[in-house]
């Protein structure tokens, strides 16, 4: 008699109580075998994943952190915005404007005047316009003097910086009292480099340009008024 294959086995068991109620059982016994390993696949697997939170919660020693922090700062300090400016780079930045053109904007307030100097310098002159509660001119500065320009000639000014002290308006003569000032860095100021100094009864502030560190503008506060003069490019 030949030997029955599972196939055909099955089929009879089909056929009765007891052989169905016995497959049932075989088909939970192997869905349980199958639960049982892919829950000790995952469990292995999460026993060897590193644990977020611990590393999160790892005590971390906040004496580190600051001396770190410290020396990062201190290093972008020296390097890129020194605490105190160095009249070297002050002088430098003056020589290299005398021997460029530029274009400039003095603004200045003397009591309830208001004056504005807008022009270019040249290698050799300038020229540009003057707003005064007179009204506006156009000038023209030479080592001839100072000339008001029209359309047709031009005329010599006597009183051209009338109640304004114009030494403030002088490169030379600021550098030179710069000498005897410390100026140090303004930490508010976080679009440029900015120093301020102070002599007597003056304040002084001077601007650096953050990505080229070329001079860009200095602000004079005195008991007389304020000066703000602006460097530009060509």
């Amino acid at each position: 008699m030949a030997k029955k294959g599972l196939k055909d086995q099955v089929k009879e068991m089909k056929e009765t109580n007891k052989g169905r109620a016995l497959l049932k059982l075989m088909g939970w016994s192997i869905f349980f075998v199958l639960v049982s390993m892919v829950m000790i696949i995952f469990s292995f697997i999460a026993s060897n994943k590193p644990n977020n939170e611990n590393i999160a919660n790892t005590p971390i020693n906040d004496k580190e952190i600051n001396k770190e922090d410290e020396s990062d700062s201190s290093s972008d300090i020296n390097i890129l915005m020194p605490e105190v400016m160095e009249i070297e780079n002050f002088n430098a930045e003056v020589l290299r404007l005398k021997n460029q053109e530029y274009d400039y904007n003095y603004e200045i307030n003397i009591g309830d005047k208001k004056y504005v100097f807008k022009g270019h310098k040249y290698s050799d002159y300038r020229e540009g316009y003057k707003e005064s509660p007179e009204g506006v001119i156009k000038y023209l500065i030479n080592d001839e003097g100072i000339f008001e320009e029209t359309s047709q000639d031009k005329k010599e000014l006597e009183d051209f910086y009338g109640d304004i002290n114009k030494n403030y308006l002088d490169l030379d003569y600021l550098t030179n009292i710069f000498k005897g000032i410390e100026f140090k860095l303004d930490s508010t100021e976080l679009l440029n480099y900015k120093y301020y100094g102070v002599r007597e009864n003056d304040k002084f502030y001077v601007s650096f340009d953050q990505d080229t560190k070329n001079l860009i503008e200095i602000e004079i506060d005195t008991l007389e008024g304020k000066y703000v003069l602006t460097f530009g490019g060509k």
